[in-house]
Parts: structure tokens; sequence; C-alpha cells
């Protein structure tokens, strides 16, 4: 089986420009010749995990490299606090998110719509049904189970050794 992996090379041309961009505004105030402290901004791990999860939203919901004040924007709502299900709230409501995703959808539009952007092919139909009813059964309001759902694929096609026949309709074709 093979491993997936979400458009790997945009999403590492986005950590190292954006890192670079970046370093000085963010990062620079963390001493690290001091153990870290809870006072820091943020530890090096965490800012560069911060930078990764905005970028693989970028390319995951918009099919793009993030730009850099986009990308500064969210990594810095992350560092003070925003959960990453708000982040992806915040992009599916901005103008290029409902753009891509109008409010009118269905939840299988939504979901095909995603698989478009995101693997740049229509779901199979054994996916197109798993995750439309993990849509449809969400307790959250539309936003909010959206977002829940666009982690969630995020997370499977993002972890390291995920393979094709984990999750139902994330294979690669």
């Amino acid at each position: 089986m093979r491993k997936i992996i979400l458009k790997s090379s945009v999403v590492l041309c986005s950590i190292v420009f954006m890192f670079n961009a970046m370093y000085a505004t963010t990062y620079a105030a963390v001493d690290e010749s001091k153990p870290p402290s809870l006072a820091d901004p943020i530890s090096k791990q965490g800012f560069v995990q911060q930078i990764s999860q905005v970028s693989n939203l970028y390319t995951a919901l918009f099919n793009r490299a993030p730009d850099t004040a986009g990308l500064s924007f969210w990594a810095n709502a992350l560092s003070s606090g925003a959960s990453l299900s708000t982040v992806t709230q915040g992009f599916l409501t901005a103008p290029e998110g409902k753009s891509n995703y109008p409010s009118s959808q269905t939840s299988e539009e939504f979901v095909t719509a995603f698989y478009q952007k995101t693997f740049g092919r229509a779901p199979d139909a054994e996916g197109l049904a798993f995750w439309t009813a993990a849509l449809n059964s969400s307790k959250a309001d539309g936003d909010a189970a959206k977002a829940a759902l666009v982690s969630q694929i995020v997370n499977v096609v993002s972890t390291p050794g995920t393979t094709t026949g984990s999750t139902p309709g994330i294979g690669v074709t």
C-alpha cells in the first residue's frame, strides 16, 4: 500500500520560505540558552507544527501555497490559543473559502468539492458515502461540522504511515 502525501512539495516549499520570513518576528524572543518556559512566546517545535498545520489547510482547502500574510495571521492565531478547528472554520468562512465551498452546498457537494481541491479527483463511492455520513451525523452546525471533517481528512493524509486501506475513500488513484 502506498503512503498518501498531501501535496508535500507545495507544503514543504511553503514552510521553508514562510519560516524564513516569519522567524525573526515570531520566534526571536525565545532564548535558546535557557530551558523552555510557559512564558516563552512559542517553542521551535510548536512553531514548525503551526506553520505545517496552516500550510496543510491552505493546500487542502484552496489547492495553493499560503501567502505570507495569511500564513503569519493563522500561525499567530494558533500560537495565541486558537484551536485548529477554529482556524479551519476561519478558512471556510473567509471570502476564498466561501467561493470554493458556498454554504448552499449539500454535504455530498462539500465532500466532492473538498476531494477535488485536495486530491485532484472526485471521491470514490465508498469515500463519498463515508465522509458524507460523517458530516451529516455531526452534532455541530454547518461550518463547525465542515471544519471538523476537514481536520479529520487532513490529519489522515498528513500522518506518516497512513495507507490507502485505513480510511474509506482516501486512496491514491
